[in-house]
């Protein structure tokens, strides 16, 4: 039985199989940003950044929270959060209003989980 492998390494940022880990990604001309999340119900201390593409968000939360990922909400992005919050508008993490809940994210998320097994 014969094994040819095509894609050694997956892009951090966007999930792309790559033919070695050295090899330069272009994200299939997406751009990489800080997606910012915020676990359900809390603030200012349940938030957390991932640089990724708009596609590979929802699964660089899962690798950087486990499990956990499907009790977040996206907010946005870093400078989005940060306009939303110079606003006299919102007085706290708390009220920001999110864009997307993980009933939203790809069904292949998860699989990034059993990745790392």
């Amino acid at each position: 039985m014969t094994f040819s492998f095509t894609a050694t390494a997956k892009c951090d940022y966007c999930g792309q199989l790559l033919s070695d880990s050295d090899e330069e990604c272009d994200h299939d001309g997406n751009p990489v940003y800080k997606a910012v999340f915020r676990r359900l119900g809390e603030g200012r201390d349940s938030l957390i950044g991932v640089e990724a593409t708009a596609g590979w968000k929802w699964h660089k939360l899962a690798q950087a929270v486990g499990e956990d990922w499907i009790a977040y909400e996206y907010l946005g992005r870093k400078e989005y959060i940060n306009t939303l919050l110079e606003s006299p508008i919102w007085e706290s993490v708390e009220e920001l209003p999110h864009l997307h809940m993980s009933v939203d994210a790809p069904d292949d998320v998860a699989d990034v989980l059993d990745d790392d097994e």
